[in-house]
């Protein structure tokens, strides 16, 4: 594996939405019409992992307690379980962002994205992690780092989820799910 350059993760992204059409997913819950201001600051994972994610202006990130298994260490995770048992790592490095591309007439539109250019803490040669990034029904975003690209992946269970800090802790019901 090699690390994805900026045109490995536009691809990524036509993938996902490419096998999104395919499979009859509604878009309805991805996030739309998102600005690079929407994604800065602190972002944590409500879950029994703990994973933090700082989001700076200045193009730089820091993740505490990142799944070692998820683009990072080895090879990806076949569930959550197994990424969720997976040891962690702290990683730092810079992040991208596509505002993609969405119109209501099309069935072709190209999902955010975020991407995390990984400089310390990860195997050199893995994958960077790539999410996308939903809004739940009362309107709370999440940022999703899915599995794999398999549109049947694109579930609360499996993604690593994050909400904004301070998160509403009745929220992460909602985080990361794409209904139909």
């Amino acid at each position: 594996m090699t690390r994805m350059q900026p045109a490995r993760s536009i691809a990524a992204s036509a993938v996902v939405v490419g096998a999104l059409a395919l499979s009859g997913c509604s878009a309805q819950n991805y996030a739309w019409g998102l600005v690079e201001g929407d994604v800065i600051g602190t972002w944590s994972n409500p879950g029994a992992i703990g994973t933090e994610l700082e989001i700076s202006a200045d193009g730089t990130f820091q993740a505490t307690s990142w799944p070692s298994n998820l683009n990072c260490v080895g090879p990806m995770p076949e569930d959550a379980q197994a990424m969720h048992d997976s040891p962690t790592k702290n990683l730092t490095g810079t992040w991208s962002f596509d505002a993609g591309d969405h119109d209501d007439s099309s069935s072709y539109n190209i999902l955010a994205s975020l991407t995390l250019n990984v400089d310390h803490g990860c195997d050199p040669d893995s994958d960077n992690p790539m999410a996308y990034f939903t809004t739940s029904r009362s309107g709370v975003l999440s940022i999703c780092f899915p599995l794999d690209v398999d549109p049947d992946s694109f579930t609360s269970t499996r993604t690593l989820g994050f909400l904004e800090v301070p998160d509403d802790p009745g929220s992460d019901n909602e985080m990361c799910r794409v209904h139909g």
